[in-house]
């Protein structure tokens, strides 16, 4: 419960609006110990989309160019105007999405998509950047996970071939 009360059975269940994914785990007292909600992006070598090609997001930096999509939804390319990576050393997991066509995009659950919906509320048959998802897979990763931020109207960018919103997009 959001005291830390137990409950019984089924653990710990504190009380989130639907939007939220539940982020607790069992103290070695028994109490409901909250989990920092902050893995929300991508992996480091996930393929950003830039003027001269595919970058592994670990590799940008500041002031580099990268696609972003004007208000109309068309492709210009706009600079990064804020980069985060979040060291994270032990296990966590990312959600894998294969779209029709064989993109396949990776990005933790609470990563927000175009529509600031989530990408571990995806499911198959769903659409998403104009393709049918055919899978959706939660696959273990260990690393730090980053976000950017691009200049412009929308702070949208590519990722594996795939449009997503950023979680950076409030800190401007």
């Amino acid at each position: 419960m959001p005291d830390g009360q137990l409950v019984r059975p089924g653990g710990c269940q504190p009380h989130y609006p639907d939007n939220v994914q539940p982020a607790t785990t069992r103290g070695p007292d028994g109490q409901c110990v909250a989990i920092e909600c902050h893995l929300r992006c991508l992996p480091a070598d996930a393929a950003i989309a830039t003027p001269t090609g595919d970058v592994p997001v670990h590799r940008l930096s500041v002031g580099d160019r990268v696609w972003t999509a004007d208000a109309r939804g068309v492709r210009v390319a706009a600079r990064l105007i804020r980069i985060a990576s979040i060291p994270y050393e032990g296990d966590h997991s990312i959600v894998e999405v294969t779209l029709a066509g064989g993109r396949v995009v990776r990005a933790s659950a609470s990563h927000p998509l175009v529509d600031g919906s989530l990408v571990g509320n995806l499911a198959i048959g769903a659409r998403l950047d104009g393709a049918e998802i055919t899978d959706v897979r939660i696959v273990p990763y260990r690393g730090a996970t980053w976000d950017i931020l691009p200049a412009g109207e929308t702070g949208t960018y590519w990722s594996d071939g795939v449009r997503l919103g950023s979680t950076l997009r409030q800190a401007r």
